[in-house]
């Protein structure tokens, strides 16, 4: 079995479609997977059935009237990964909701690029947790 698992307990806010960093290595088995600080991403390196999990927090980082809609999603380079989205309506600056999401991808051209990318502007995120788990 390979795995990494990253963290990153600082609070975060990207602008729209930008990725989200991670800081802390908590786990590391094998070779498969790594992550590219420079690029924010993950690389899956051999092809196969990966089990991917993420999870943050997040709240408006600016106190608002109306909700806003706060999104991730899970990207291979500039490919959605299907099932890897995750939102919430967000009514004030005082409301932290958690985003989670785990999917399974078919990797058959490696390297893949893996990115959690934001879906909106005026998102705070932190607590950020990726889990990538490679299952054969």
């Amino acid at each position: 079995m390979e795995v990494l698992a990253y963290y990153n307990e600082m609070s975060q806010t990207p602008g729209a479609n930008k990725p989200l960093a991670f800081e802390r290595n908590l786990a590391k088995i094998g070779e498969a997977i790594t992550y590219s600080a420079a690029e924010k991403s993950f690389i899956l390196a051999e092809s196969g059935l990966y089990e991917i999990y993420y999870q943050a927090m997040c709240s408006n980082d600016q106190p608002k009237e109306t909700a806003d809609i706060l999104a991730l999603h899970l990207m291979n380079g500039d490919t959605f990964v299907p099932g890897g989205m995750s939102g919430t309506s967000v009514q004030s600056s005082y409301e932290s909701l958690n985003l989670s999401c785990m999917t399974i991808m078919d990797v058959t051209s490696p390297p893949a690029k893996i990115t959690l990318i934001t879906g909106h502007t005026g998102g705070l995120f932190g607590g950020a947790f990726m889990l990538i788990r490679k299952l054969d």
